[in-house]
């Protein structure tokens, strides 16, 4: 559910890329040609004609151009194209002006529900005068002929050799970032001429585009060199109508990670949500303030809206877009003429909300499929407004959601939300509107448990406290951004010492073996570091996982397919080091993903690798600790006893029913505890840190019910699977206090919590019985915390045994 969803938001998001128009201050910077000329595979149908949809990084205005064939040839076109003077120009090819046959990466991942596959773009740095060659090697219709491929691999440094980590380098139409030694690896770019560009997402190096030959079957090594800048101050000032709605948010967005975008391995993801809210500077006047590398080109826009929805327009009602070139700081006073065409009216919605949250939106049917979230102007705890201008005498359909992932329910709860519609006249529209969300609590949380029990914790040192944390989910949505901080700071206040973060990778087995790179919906670095700050402003502790999307790798694999994992492995997790290290993380998780069909001897040598990953990243500098993600048992994995903590779920066997009693669940989370996890401890001799999991259900056994299918938040509500706050509170009454009376678990985090409140079909465990019994039990732990001139240690029968002395 969710992987279809993101790829729907990709695809919308990639099909809108933009052209520079429009003025920044008082000039444009002067626009210059240069010449794109392709060779295409010999399988491209013949008739076809080339096209590029190229833009910079807005989904406005996207530039079609059509291609000519170069005479004397029958499979190189070219064209020329404008941009400013060093703009980084984003483009793809397809065939008859079609997105449904462009180019293609030829080294894909053929699963339908891959990110990788659908959709890469073309980078250069725009150089007057010059000539682009480009190879297509595959079109999305065609098949991957033979020796039309090559590799690419290099490093990056600044002018004293050191290398840069998370440099964006392009190759044909993919993209990899720079590992933390300067190095990057490209299989699949396509054989013959082409060009590698490099760039900062910040501006912090200056970008830069080099020649190169791919040769077909080979690798081509390019290292680079590249020139640090000093960065610069900008200040946007705007001057907006005096028709602007009142309560309106003015918003800033621009193709960098500080004004709004996400420059993500394999797409901009234009992304509404987080456009740049500006400061008020007076009557009609706002303001907004950046650092961004000297001798960067930006294009950037105005906004009350979105990109697609109440941004500027021109007098004649063209959509604005502002190219700016700049060396040193500078200051921009722009003036925005207007918010709509001549002939739209506004459309003023006005939600009234039964909770409160930081964050409302609102949808329109007419854009991006119903995708594109508008975020609404706040007016109060429980209220939000928002103008949508829109054709006079039309009808126009919209929806509410909380978040990206909570929607109105009002009109009716399927999986397709239902739209409103409103009449809009000649001089505009107004609705009040009351809503009622999917996930909004539909009956009082208790503060107590039905027979519930009472259970001693185990004493702890204070040099190594029981670790009460929670787990709170979809880290890497940037659409919930907004809600983090809101989020730590409730975990905080209910006695909650830890939340677990996650930084998150795709795995793709493609045409040159595995690789580990940013899917769509993959942390940027940038948003991982601020979840980190956000967290340890209120005081928690960090738990970071670095995870990748594979639990299990079924089959059996050479020793160079396995070589090749681990060093993308390797580099990935170095990656996450080298920012838990910056951020003082306490905590690193390392995936541990099952091996179940290689032989005894294939495990002993991936065993072997396991060890060196953790040995070089201890070697790097991280000083905090490791834990694994989980424990793979087999007899060849003792990796794990180079670990600082060992690492799993618990949630009850089949049988197990959402009536029993606090006892009986108590009893069957001690037999786990003692028969599975246990024995893990004395053999790695290591303490865990569990995940406490439960479906909250009603009258049935809790393996019965799947998350993504009968509950959750994007899952409609069925009225036979009956919201239980007791059910779910007594489960984790009883993992909890199980667990606290091991002294061999050092920890525990709550799985799932969510940014809002959510009924009990969600494991969430927000604004729930099972939160407030929780919060009691972290507070009963932490009571019992001896002082810090007291030690203890880990027996090999699990117990917890004081030092010497």
């Amino acid at each position: 559910m969710k992987t279809k969803r993101h790829c729907a938001h990709l695809l919308w998001m990639i099909l809108m890329l933009l052209p520079v128009r429009g003025w920044a201050q008082s000039s444009v910077p002067p626009t210059v040609s240069m010449t794109l000329r392709v060779k295409v595979p010999s399988n491209t149908p013949v008739n076809d004609k080339i096209w590029i949809w190229s833009g910079m990084t807005f989904a406005v205005n996207v530039v079609h151009t059509p291609f000519t064939l170069v005479s004397g040839t029958t499979d190189t076109w070219q064209a020329t194209v404008s941009a400013p003077q060093g703009t980084i120009f984003r483009y793809f090819y397809n065939r008859n002006d079609s997105f449904g046959v462009r180019e293609r990466y030829a080294d894909y991942d053929s699963s339908p529900s891959s990110l990788l596959s659908p959709f890469h773009f073309r980078e250069v740095v725009v150089t007057s005068g010059a000539t682009v060659n480009d190879v297509i090697a595959l079109w999305t219709d065609t098949t991957l002929l033979d020796h039309t491929t090559g590799t690419i691999t290099g490093r990056v440094t600044d002018e004293q050799g050191k290398p840069l980590t998370g440099i964006l380098v392009t190759a044909g139409p993919m993209r990899r970032e720079t590992n933390t030694e300067g190095v990057y690896w490209i299989p699949g770019v396509p054989a013959g001429p082409g060009y590698v560009t490099f760039h900062a997402e910040n501006g912090e190096y200056r970008a830069t585009t080099v020649a190169a030959e791919f040769p077909a079957d080979g690798t081509v090594t390019k290292d680079i060199a590249l020139t640090t800048a000093v960065m610069s101050t900008l200040t946007f000032n705007v001057t907006v109508p005096s028709d602007t709605p009142t309560d309106a948010k003015v918003r800033i967005y621009g193709d960098t990670f500080r004004l709004g975008m996400a420059d993500t391995q394999y797409s901009n993801f234009v992304d509404s949500t987080q456009m740049i809210d500006m400061a008020p500077a007076g009557v009609n006047r706002w303001t907004y303030t950046v650092q961004v590398g000297s001798g960067t080109c930006l294009n950037y826009i105005y906004t009350v809206g979105h990109y697609a929805k109440n941004n500027e327009r021109a007098g004649g009602g063209a959509i604005v877009t502002r190219p700016i070139c700049f060396s040193g700081d500078a200051t921009f006073n722009d003036t925005v003429a207007a918010w709509k065409t001549p002939q739209q009216v506004p459309v003023t919605l006005n939600l009234q909300s039964p909770t409160s949250e930081v964050e409302f939106y609102v949808t329109t049917s007419d854009v991006n499929g119903g995708f594109s979230l508008l975020r609404m102007w706040s007016t109060g705890p429980n209220t939000a407004k928002f103008v949508i201008y829109a054709n006079a005498n039309t009808t126009l359909s919209y929806r509410y959601q909380r978040g990206d992932r909570d929607p109105d329910v009002t009109l009716g709860d399927s999986r397709t939300p239902i739209y409103r519609t409103i009449a809009v006249g000649s001089s505009g529209a107004a609705s009040t509107d009351t809503v009622q969300w999917r996930g909004q609590m539909m009956e009082p949380a208790l503060t107590t448990v039905s027979t519930g029990i009472t259970r001693p914790v185990s004493v702890r040192s204070a040099a190594t406290p029981f670790q009460s944390g929670i787990f709170l989910t979809d880290y890497w949505v940037r659409p919930l951004v907004p809600l983090v901080a809101p989020s730590v700071q409730r975990i905080k206040s209910k006695n909650a010492q830890w939340v677990r973060v996650f930084s998150h990778r795709i795995l793709s087995d493609g045409n040159s073996g595995p690789r580990l790179d940013r899917g769509g919906v993959s942390t940027p670095d940038q948003d991982l570091v601020r979840y980190i700050r956000q967290a340890k402003a209120v005081g928690l502790n960090v738990d970071l996982r670095s995870d990748l999307a594979a639990n299990s790798f079924a089959g059996i694999h050479t020793i160079a397919w396995i070589d090749q994992f681990f060093g993308e492995f390797q580099s990935y997790l170095l990656h996450d080091a080298k920012i838990a290290q910056q951020e003082g993380v306490e905590i690193l998780e390392v995936k541990s993903t099952g091996w179940p069909n290689e032989t005894s001897a294939t495990k002993a040598y991936i065993n072997a690798k396991y060890k060196a990953l953790i040995a070089a990243v201890r070697a790097s500098g991280y000083t905090g600790k490791l834990e694994s993600e989980k424990v793979n048992a087999q007899p060849e994995f003792d990796w794990y006893a180079d670990l600082d903590y060992l690492a799993g779920p618990i949630s009850f066997p089949a049988g197990i029913t959402a009536t029993d009693s606090v006892q009986a669940l108590y009893d069957a989370a001690i037999s786990q505890l003692n028969s599975t996890f246990l024995p893990l401890s004395i053999r790695f001799h290591k303490p865990f840190i569990l995940t406490l999991n439960f479906n909250s259900t009603n009258l049935s056994a809790t393996g019965f019910y799947n998350q993504d299918t009968d509950v959750g938040h994007l899952v409609p509500n069925n009225p036979a699977i009956l919201s239980s706050y007791d059910a779910q509170a007594r489960a984790y009454q009883a993992m909890a206090l199980a667990a606290a009376g091991m002294p061999w678990i050092q920890g525990v985090f709550a799985f799932g919590y969510a940014y809002w409140d959510m009924d009990a079909h969600s494991v969430s465990i927000r604004s729930k019985t099972a939160e407030e019994i929780l919060s009691q039990i972290y507070q009963q732990v932490q009571a019992n915390t001896l002082s810090a001139n007291c030690s203890y240690s880990l027996s090999s029968g699990g117990q917890m045994i004081p030092a010497a002395g």
